[in-house]
């Protein structure tokens, strides 16, 4: 009975996007990217942390300097692990000075962050779709990037306030110099349009981007020059381009990691060359867990289902590299990029990304990592360029009609059905994540801080950071009316 409603609710999308005209289309995909953004939204500010935690405690030290008149600008700089985040920092500067710290502000600013960010990847599908795009096809294409793009598999990064605000906000940032690195290929413009593309590289990189600058990097200049490698041309204009964009990014590269101010979190940790040498095995088994945490809450498959939610996992993440090579073989193969590069940067900066923490992560915390929910606003870009690539073939006139395993409805159902997975799955959560916030705010209140825990990562350096919330009367002290004092 479930699967015949859930058949008939997903064909009655399809008739009414077939047969309805284009103002109530649209009407529809509103209403379909509604929803999930809307379920996120409940989800984040119900469960979201409403205090300070985890790295957050770090940052204190910078509102206190603030408020005592003593904040030099090399804090906003300065960062105590491997990424500077000075577009966090401000925000957080600046929650203290009006909010009092309210971490939902955070949490709300980046969810809108997110929002933008699938509704511009939305807009830019639409509008290099081929003319001979079949009608289909296309509405159900942004409908499954609506839902893919507010999935709730993404729940850590949404209701972690450093990582909702500076997470996304550096993925809107990644977004929005994807699609103006897309137009200028396509269209080569004037030297106003190079020098804005590297403004807001050299702004993305030194801003937001903190450690994934290699990452976005390699994500633009790599598939250009695949791309001109495989048309067997290399033109001057866009040769120019390439060598703005490098110089610029090597140089935000230089002063990133050239300056003071950064500390290298385990400096002891052994050589990825070493791990790949005497255990191959931890390597592959890394890179099928991380692409698999891209789709799936992996990390909960392996508390809840031990052993076999591991096996899954792998199997998973087998299945997601594979959709990734099959997509990148249509996107060369129909020279995809004649219509719009962006789905080979998300699959490359994903890919990338991916990469880079197996080389930095594996060597000092083992396997964890692979699954650690943090990550999956990254490694997920790379399945909404795939969907992209997918619908898009799908829609033309190369694909087989007669093809039923990849024809449009079919790849809508398994989005659905993904999607529904992790509905089910973290609002199962919920009561969990609720619990934790409540004792995360009473653990503050009481200053009860006898153990390193997910709250409080350095028990001296919560002590000291509350008594900085006592004092200026920040949250949870703000609304507390009674407070024990350190």
């Amino acid at each position: 009975m479930r699967h015949s409603n859930m058949h008939d609710l997903i064909s009655g999308v399809e008739n009414r996007l077939r047969n309805s005209d284009a103002h109530n289309r649209w009407l529809t995909i509103a209403l379909i990217a509604a929803l999930p953004c809307l379920n996120l939204a409940v989800f984040s500010w119900l469960a979201a942390d409403t205090v300070v935690s985890r790295d957050q405690w770090y940052f204190i030290s910078m509102v206190r300097d603030y408020l005592t008149g003593n904040l030099h600008l090399f804090s906003f700089w300065q960062t105590h692990s491997q990424h500077r985040t000075p577009g966090y920092k401000l925000l957080f500067l600046l929650n203290a000075g009006f909010f009092g710290l309210n971490m939902r502000v955070e949490v709300m600013l980046g969810l809108a962050a997110l929002t933008a960010s699938v509704l511009l990847l939305m807009r830019r599908f639409r509008e290099t779709l081929p003319t001979e795009s079949r009608t289909t096809a296309s509405w159900l294409g942004l409908a499954s990037l609506a839902i893919f793009g507010f999935n709730l598999n993404q729940w850590y990064d949404t209701t972690y306030a450093l990582t909702a605000f500076g997470g996304y906000a550096g993925v809107l940032c990644f977004v929005t110099l994807w699609l103006m690195l897309d137009t200028q290929l396509r269209h080569i413009g004037s030297s106003l349009g190079i020098a804005s593309l590297c403004l807001m590289l050299a702004f993305t990189l030194m801003v937001f981007a903190g450690g994934l600058g290699p990452a976005l990097i390699a994500s633009m200049l790599g598939v250009v020059v695949i791309v001109m490698l495989l048309e067997g041309k290399l033109e001057k204009t866009t040769l120019v381009l390439l060598a703005w964009l490098a110089l610029c990014a090597s140089t935000c590269e230089l002063v990133y990691w050239g300056t003071g101010g950064i500390h290298i979190a385990t400096p002891h940790s052994q050589p990825f060359s070493q791990v790949l040498v005497e255990n191959p095995s931890s390597v592959l088994q890394y890179l099928l867990l991380s692409f698999a945490s891209s789709i799936i809450p992996a990390d909960a498959m392996d508390k809840h289902f031990h052993g076999l939610g591991h096996t899954l996992n792998v199997i998973v993440g087998a299945g997601v590299i594979c959709l990734y090579l099959g997509c990148a073989w249509i996107y060369l193969r129909l020279r995809m990029w004649k219509t719009s590069y962006l789905p080979a940067f998300l699959i490359a900066f994903s890919t990338a990304f991916i990469l880079s923490t197996l080389a930095v992560r594996l060597p000092a915390t083992g396997l964890e990592a692979a699954t650690a929910p943090r990550y999956v606003l990254y490694s997920q870009l790379g399945n909404l360029g795939c969907l992209w690539i997918l619908f898009q073939w799908c829609g033309s006139d190369r694909h087989p009609r007669r093809s039923s395993l990849l024809d449009p409805m079919s790849c809508f159902t398994a989005v659905f059905l993904i999607y529904a997975l992790g509905v089910a799955a973290l609002w199962s959560y919920y009561p969990s994540a609720a619990r934790d916030v409540e004792a995360g705010t009473r653990e503050i209140l009481t200053g009860d801080f006898n153990h390193q825990d997910w709250l409080c990562p350095d028990i001296q350096l919560c002590r000291t950071g509350r008594a900085t919330l006592v004092q200026y009367r920040l949250k949870p002290f703000a609304t507390a009316s009674e407070t024990k004092q350190p």
